[in-house]
C-alpha cells in the first residue's frame, strides 16, 4: 500500500480506496462496484453484489431459472464466493481467515468457528445459513471481526461514515426555518438531536400521546430499568424524572442542550444580519459532519451546523456554541486534537463530476507546525520553570542564596509574561468564536483567568520590591503608604497563586482521573502557578532581607571605594552612630541603620567636592608637550582663599538652578559671579521695577521661553565680580569689573537668584585661576588632613611619590607663576 496522499486531496479517487473490480458483471453486464462474487469452479465467472442477491433469491424459492445449470459445468449450479474491492478491505472489519466453506479468502462481519474441536476452522455468515439445521455446525460460535486501526483502515471506515451522512445531504437544499412556525422550530430540534447525539433513545412526546395508560405505566418502567442499569454502569446514583415528557425523544440534560443550542442558531443569525426587534427571524440551516483519528484510536464524529447569513457567508457552529465565521476559520482555530480529519471540501456536501462526494483529507490544526511549536514552547518553559523552582527553593539555603533568588525572580518574569500572553490568547479565542469567557462558567475559563491575575499579582509584588529595593539604594524615602501597598502586592500574589495552583492542580488531577490526558498548557499553567506561589512565599520571608543584603552591599561597595584609614574610620562612626539612633526602634534596626546611612553617602555625593585646588596663571597649550625640567613649576602649599571658595560654591549652585549639574563640562554655560549680597541686588532690581533711575526692563527668549529682564548700570564703579566656566574636573575663574549685568526675573515678577548675566570690562580681567574639584571627605565634609600629591621635578605630567599633611582648612596649590 502506497502513503496515505498530500493533505487537500480527495482520498476516495485514490487507488487503494477504489470500489471498482475492473470486472463485468456475467448477469447485468455493468462494470462491479463493491462487493464481487466469483465462482470457484470457473475463475473468469463474476457478478456484482446485487445480481448475487438475485440468485439467492431465485435458488430460495426454487423459480425455473434457478433449475438451469450454466455451461461451463452443466452438473452443479456456480459456487460463489466473496471478493471485496480494494475500498472495502481497509473500510470494513474484516476477517483474514478465510472460509473454509466457500473459499473466501477476506469477509466482513461474523465467523462462525467451532473452539471445542477445530478452533482453526471456520465459515462465513453466509455460508453458515446455507448450512443451518445441520449437526455439522451445531457446536459453531460466532466471532465478530475487529476493526483495524492502522492508518489505512482509520480512513476507509471515515470514508464510509462521510458517505452516509454526506450523500444524502449533498442532495438537500437549505432548510429555512421559521421562529415563529412551531413545526418548523420542532423538525430543527430533531435534526440537532439527531446531528448530536444520533439516533432517540427516549419515546418523544407525539408517539406517547397514542399510547393506552398499560403501555404507558411499561415504557415507564422501561425507562427506570435502563437507567438504573447506567447508573450501575458508571458507580454513580441517577435521579429519574419520570414525568419528563421528550420533546424530541433524548434525555432531560440533552433536550436542554438542544432548546439551547436551537435558540443560540437564531441570536446569532439576529446578530450578524443585524435584525431588529420585531423583524421576521428566518434561519437557513444545513449540517456538516468532521470525522476525526488519531493514529491507532477509532474515528470519532464532530457535527456542525451550517448558518448561512447570505450568499457570500456561511457560519458554523458546533454543538458546544462556539461559532466560526467561515471554512477558513474552522480549518484554522477549531479545538480538535492532534489527528486526522475527513471533511466535505469548503464545508458544504456536493457531488463531484463522476458522482464523487467532495471530501478532502488533511491534518487537524494542532497536528501542523505553529501549534506543535507552541506545544514544544509550552513544554520548554514548563521544564525550565520547574527545574529554576527546584534549584532555586534549593539554592535558598545555600551561601549561594542572592543567586537563587535572583534567578527565581528572573525565571518568574520570563514565565508569567509568556503564561499570561498563551492564556489570554485562549480567553481572546473563546470570546471572539461566542464561547462565554466567564471564569465561573467553566473549568477552562477559571484556570485561564486564574493564570492571567496570577501573573499580574506576580509582576505587581515584583515591580513593588524592586521600586523599594532601587528606592533603598538611592536614599529615597517612602512614604508609609507605598510601603503598605507593596506589602498588600506580595500577599495578593501569594494568595492569587496559591487559588491557581490549586486550581491548575485539581484540573489536572480529575481529567486524569477521568482517564484524559492534560495538555501541555495544562500542565505548563499548573508549573507556573507553582512558580509564582513558591516566588511569593520567598518574596514574603526575603522581601526585607533582600533590600537589607541589597543596602549593605551598596554600603561595602562605597567603604571599599575610600582611599584613606581615616576616610575609613570616619564612616564606621558615622555606620555606628545610626546603628544607635534606630536601636529600639520597631522593625529592622539593621535594615533602618543601612537606609540612614544610604542617606548619609548620597548628601554627600550630591555636595560640592572642592577640597584640593590647582591653580594656573593663563592656560596650557592645546597640545601636551614634554617641558624641560627647568620650566616644571614648583610646588607650594597655599591656602585657598575664601572668595575662591565663594565663588566655587556660587557657581555650582547656579548649575543645580539651570538644571545643568549633571551635563558635562563642554555643555555647562558661563556664570557669572558678583560680590555683592543677594538681598542687595534684589533690592536695585525692586528700585527699577518701581521706576528708579539705574536700570531698565525687557524682553529676552531664554531657553525657549519669553522672560523679563533686568538690567543694571552701576556706572563707572561696576561690580567687583568674576565669569566662572566649567573644565574637566574644575573650574575657570577669571575675575574682573562686571560692566552692566542683567537680572531675569520670573512669572511673578520676582528676580531668579544665580539668573544673572554679565561682562567683564575691558582692561579690568585678572590671570585665569583653574582650580580643580576633587577628593572630598568621606560623608561630603572637608577632610582635617587632606591628601597631598608630591610630583618629581623632572615630569610634565606628574608622578605620585610621596604623601605629607598640611594642617585643617589647607588645600594643595600649584602655583604656575
Amino acid at each position: 500500500m502506497t502513503e496515505p496522499k498530500p493533505e487537500g486531496t480527495n482520498p476516495i479517487r485514490w487507488p487503494e480506496y477504489s470500489d471498482c473490480q475492473f470486472e463485468d458483471c456475467a448477469e447485468c453486464g455493468l462494470v462491479i462496484l463493491g462487493s464481487m462474487f466469483t465462482c470457484n469452479l470457473c475463475e473468469n465467472h463474476h457478478i456484482c453484489a446485487s445480481c448475487y442477491n438475485d440468485t439467492i433469491v431465485e435458488e430460495s424459492i426454487h423459480s425455473e431459472k434457478s433449475q438451469n445449470l450454466p455451461a461451463e459445468h452443466p452438473h452443479m449450479h456456480h459456487s460463489y464466493r466473496l471478493d471485496m474491492s480494494p475500498f472495502g478491505k481497509l473500510a470494513f472489519p474484516v476477517h483474514d481467515n478465510p472460509c473454509a466453506s466457500c473459499g473466501s479468502k477476506v469477509f466482513p462481519g461474523l465467523r462462525y468457528v467451532c473452539p471445542e474441536i477445530c478452533p482453526d476452522y471456520g465459515i462465513c455468515a453466509t455460508c453458515f445459513i446455507k448450512k443451518k439445521g445441520t449437526d455439522e455446525i451445531e457446536l459453531f460460535e460466532a466471532v465478530q471481526a475487529n476493526p483495524k486501526l492502522e492508518k489505512k483502515h482509520q480512513i476507509g471506515a471515515a470514508i464510509v461514515t462521510q458517505k452516509y451522512y454526506g450523500i444524502g445531504l449533498a442532495r438537500l437544499d437549505w432548510f429555512q426555518i421559521d421562529k415563529n412556525d412551531e413545526e418548523q422550530m420542532k423538525n430543527l430540534g430533531r435534526k440537532i438531536g439527531f446531528a448530536v447525539y444520533q439516533y432517540p433513545t427516549n419515546l418523544p412526546q407525539e408517539e406517547r400521546n397514542s399510547l393506552n395508560p398499560d403501555q404507558l405505566e411499561e415504557l415507564i418502567k422501561n425507562i427506570e430499568l435502563e437507567a438504573s442499569k447506567e447508573a450501575e454502569n458508571n458507580n454513580k446514583k441517577k435521579k429519574i424524572d419520570v414525568k419528563f415528557i421528550p420533546e424530541f425523544g433524548y434525555t432531560k440534560e440533552q433536550e436542554e442542550h438542544i432548546v439551547k443550542l436551537r435558540e443560540e442558531l437564531f441570536d446569532i443569525n439576529r446578530r450578524h444580519k443585524k435584525l431588529k426587534e420585531g423583524e421576521s427571524n428566518i434561519v437557513e440551516t444545513k449540517f456538516v459532519f468532521i470525522s476525526f483519528f488519531a493514529d491507532g484510536s477509532h474515528s470519532n464524529i464532530l457535527p456542525l451546523i451550517c448558518l448561512r447569513i447570505n450568499d457570500t457567508k456561511t457560519m458554523y457552529v458546533e454543538s458546544t456554541g462556539r461559532t466560526y465565521d467561515d471554512w477558513d476559520d474552522f480549518l484554522s482555530k477549531n479545538k480538535l486534537p492532534e489527528c486526522n480529519i475527513l471533511y466535505p471540501d469548503c464545508g458544504i456536501y456536493e457531488m463531484e463530476p463522476g458522482g464523487i462526494l467532495n471530501l478532502r483529507y488533511d491534518i487537524s490544526r494542532r497536528s501542523k507546525l505553529p501549534s506543535k511549536i507552541a506545544k514544544i514552547s509550552d513544554r520548554s518553559a514548563m521544564g525550565i520553570g520547574i527545574a529554576a523552582t527546584i534549584g532555586s527553593v534549593i539554592g535558598l539555603f545555600t551561601p549561594l542564596a542572592p543567586v537563587a533568588a535572583t534567578t527565581l525572580l528572573y525565571t518568574a518574569i520570563g514565565t508569567g509574561v509568556y503564561t499570561m500572553a498563551r492564556s489570554g490568547y485562549h480567553i481572546v479565542d473563546r470570546a471572539t468564536h461566542n464561547e462565554n469567557v466567564n471564569p465561573l462558567r467553566s473549568r477552562e475559563n477559571f484556570v485561564d483567568w486564574l493564570a492571567v491575575a496570577a501573573s499580574l499579582a506576580s509582576f505587581g509584588a515584583i515591580g513593588g520590591s524592586a521600586y523599594l529595593t532601587v528606592m533603598a539604594t538611592q536614599g529615597i524615602e517612602v512614604s508609609q503608604a507605598i510601603e503598605y501597598t507593596v506589602n498588600a502586592a506580595i500577599f495578593a500574589n501569594f494568595a492569587v497563586s496559591g487559588i491557581a495552583l490549586t486550581a491548575s492542580g485539581y484540573n489536572i488531577f480529575e481529567k486524569v482521573a477521568n482517564g484524559e490526558r492534560p495538555t501541555p498548557l495544562e500542565l505548563f499553567q499548573f508549573s507556573t502557578s507553582l512558580l509564582f506561589f513558591t516566588n511569593a512565599a520567598v518574596n514574603l520571608q526575603t522581601a526585607e532581607k533582600f533590600i537589607q543584603q541589597t543596602t549593605q552591599e551598596k554600603i561595602n561597595e562605597y567603604r571599599d571605594g575610600l582611599k584613606t584609614t581615616e576616610d575609613k574610620q570616619q564612616f564606621d562612626n558615622t555606620i555606628n552612630e545610626n546603628m544607635k539612633k534606630t536601636e529600639g526602634q520597631p522593625g529592622n534596626s539593621k535594615l533602618k541603620a543601612n537606609l540612614e546611612t544610604i542617606k548619609d553617602i548620597h548628601k554627600a555625593m550630591l555636595a560640592d567636592k572642592h577640597v584640593e585646588a590647582h591653580i594656573h596663571e593663563h592656560e596650557l597649550p592645546k597640545k601636551s608637550k614634554p617641558m624641560p625640567s627647568s620650566s616644571v613649576p614648583k610646588m607650594q602649599a597655599k591656602q585657598l582663599t575664601v572668595s575662591d571658595k565663594k565663588i566655587v560654591e556660587e557657581h555650582l549652585q547656579a548649575l543645580d538652578a539651570r538644571g545643568q549639574s549633571k551635563l558635562p563640562a563642554s555643555k555647562q554655560k558661563i556664570t557669572t559671579y558678583l560680590n555683592v549680597g543677594w538681598d542687595d541686588i534684589a533690592a536695585k532690581v525692586k528700585a527699577v521695577l518701581s521706576g528708579g533711575a539705574g536700570g531698565a526692563i525687557t524682553e529676552k527668549l531664554i531657553e525657549g521661553k519669553s522672560k523679563k529682564v533686568v538690567t543694571i548700570d552701576n556706572g563707572d564703579e561696576g561690580f567687583m565680580g568674576a565669569k566662572v566656566e566649567s573644565i574637566p574636573n574644575g573650574v575657570a575663574i577669571r575675575k574682573g569689573v562686571i560692566d552692566r549685568i542683567e537680572i531675569t526675573l520670573d512669572d511673578f515678577g520676582q528676580p531668579i537668584p544665580h539668573f544673572v548675566e554679565g561682562t567683564i570690562r575691558s582692561g579690568t580681567e585678572q590671570s585665569v585661576v583653574r582650580i580643580r574639584l576633587e577628593n572630598r571627605g568621606a560623608l561630603g565634609n572637608i577632610r582635617a588632613k587632606p591628601k597631598v600629591r608630591m610630583y618629581k621635578d623632572n615630569s610634565s605630567k606628574g608622578v605620585e611619590i610621596d604623601d605629607r599633611e598640611l594642617s585643617e582648612n589647607y588645600f594643595m596649590c600649584y602655583d604656575w607663576s
